[in-house]
């Protein structure tokens, strides 16, 4: 008992231990017969069905059939074989033509078990793609190796990164040395160049102070002589300058001269002519006073003209009173006047106020408008107006 005991525990410990495969057919191809000949009776292409046997205890095990393709040469729709196998089973792939009569073998591969994705040909099979994965779907298989290839990428990535900053590294520390090298090797080169140039410096110095003192020579000798012919030739300029000099003072002299007299005429002509506008200005003066003088009396005419003819109109006013006063008595007292229309009242009105103000003096215009006048006026209204004028002077003279 002990001993099946162990068997059957190493048997299920073997079936929970081992790993499952899924089986996938992506496509099947078949070719043509040859000689003219046909894969059904009625000459058209075969009825292609897949069928999976796996070894078992040394037997051929039918795991799978699947659906029939009628009439196909090339199936490429997922075959899906539901039943797991395991690692290193070895299995047979049939590709059989489906028939009334009978079932013709198309063709036949055997496989073992394990991760793998292949195309094979055998037979009259040109072509038959498989695959066999842990997943249990393509898709599934799909998204595991794109993330497989996105790790592998991206530990590809970090590895290029990483070798990118070694590389780096190594490539600054080859530069620290090669700029430590050059720049040992460049305070050489300076320190030698330095000496050089010293020396060259000094050599320059003694070279340049020996041509300085001969140029400084050469310079003087030159210098004396260059001054000594500045000297006459200033000289010489200044004695014509002058001599020049003295000549325009002379003519400037004469030019004064004849500026100072004809300023001097200038003057007295100057002169006269502004005491003969003094005199013009004396004598505008005295006609501005006397027009002056002329304008405030004809104001003064002017007021007392105005006043007289405000007194004339106050005297006609009267006048008109006492005429109508007149009347009002001649028909109280029973006295027959011609009557008068307004017409020839209105004409008797402008004879006066016209005979009035063509008297030349005030005093002619003192004239007493008595009773006895206006009467006289108002009867003979129908005489001329010479007669009228005659007996209006007759009573001014009473």
């Amino acid at each position: 008992m002990r001993f099946v005991f162990c068997i059957m525990m190493l048997f299920f410990s073997h079936t929970i231990l081992a790993e499952s495969y899924q089986i996938f057919i992506t496509k099947i191809k078949v070719s043509a017969k040859n000689n003219g000949k046909y894969w059904d009776t009625f000459k058209g292409a075969p009825d292609i069905q897949v069928v999976i046997s796996k070894r078992h205890n040394d037997e051929w095990k039918k795991i799978f059939v699947s659906q029939v393709f009628t009439n196909h040469h090339i199936v490429d729709e997922h075959i899906v074989v539901p039943t797991p196998v395991e690692e290193n089973d070895e299995i047979i792939i049939y590709v059989v033509d489906r028939d009334f009569r009978r079932n013709d073998n198309i063709g036949s591969q055997m496989l073992t078990v394990k991760e793998s994705e292949k195309t094979v040909t055998f037979s009259m099979v040109e072509e038959l793609q498989y695959v066999i994965t842990k997943y249990s779907s393509l898709e599934e298989k799909r998204k595991a190796s794109e993330n497989k290839r996105w790790e592998e990428l991206q530990q590809q990535k970090k590895a290029a990164q990483q070798k990118k900053i070694d590389e780096r590294e190594k490539w600054r520390t080859q530069m620290e040395k090669e700029r430590k090298a050059f720049s040992e090797e460049l305070q050489q080169q300076k320190k030698i160049m330095l000496e050089e140039a010293q020396a060259e410096i000094t050599a320059q110095k003694t070279r340049a102070k020996e041509l300085m003192e001969k140029q400084q020579k050469s310079f003087n000798a030159a210098w004396e002589k260059k001054r000594a012919d500045l000297r006459r030739e200033m000289e010489a300029k200044f004695a014509a300058e002058q001599k020049q000099k003295k000549e325009q003072l002379a003519a400037l002299a004469e030019q004064i001269k004849k500026i100072s007299e004809e300023f001097n005429n200038r003057s007295q002509l100057y002169k006269k002519k502004m005491d003969e506008l003094k005199q013009k200005n004396t004598t505008w003066k005295t006609q501005n006073e006397q027009l002056q003088k002329k304008i405030e009396k004809q104001q003064q005419d002017l007021q007392q003209l105005q006043k007289t003819i405000d007194e004339h109109k106050k005297m006609l006013q009267e006048l008109q009173d006492k005429i109508e006063k007149v009347q009002k008595q001649a028909m109280f007292q029973g006295a027959t006047p011609k009557k008068m229309s307004p017409r020839q009242m209105a004409r008797a009105m402008r004879a006066m106020e016209f005979f009035i103000r063509r008297m030349k003096t005030p005093a002619q215009t003192k004239v007493k408008y008595d009773t006895r006048f206006i009467v006289d006026v108002v009867k003979n209204f129908t005489h001329s107006y010479k007669k009228w004028e005659k007996t209006a002077k007759l009573y001014a003279q009473k």
